[in-house]
């Protein structure tokens, strides 16, 4: 019996932070922890996709949250 996983499905948006866009990268996938990543390119964010709609958009908000203020502080 052969089980398949499903795909991660991508999304991509842009933020402005500090009168910069950056390229959001959100991935949803057959995951047990979700996690965010600030490559080159943009940033990516990797989320579980057991989780809510509404789970998702707490964890996005957060993580979001979290970019402001490393953004901010890596001004300072």
């Amino acid at each position: 019996m052969a089980f398949f996983k499903k795909k991660s499905q991508k999304e991509v948006k842009e933020i402005l932070i500090n009168n910069e866009v950056y390229k959001l990268s959100i991935h949803t996938e057959n995951r047990r922890n979700s996690r965010v990543s600030i490559t080159k390119t943009g940033i990516n964010v990797r989320l579980a996709s057991y989780l809510s709609t509404n789970q998702k958009q707490e964890q996005l908000s957060k993580f979001i949250i979290s970019l402001i203020c490393f953004f901010i502080s890596s001004l300072l």
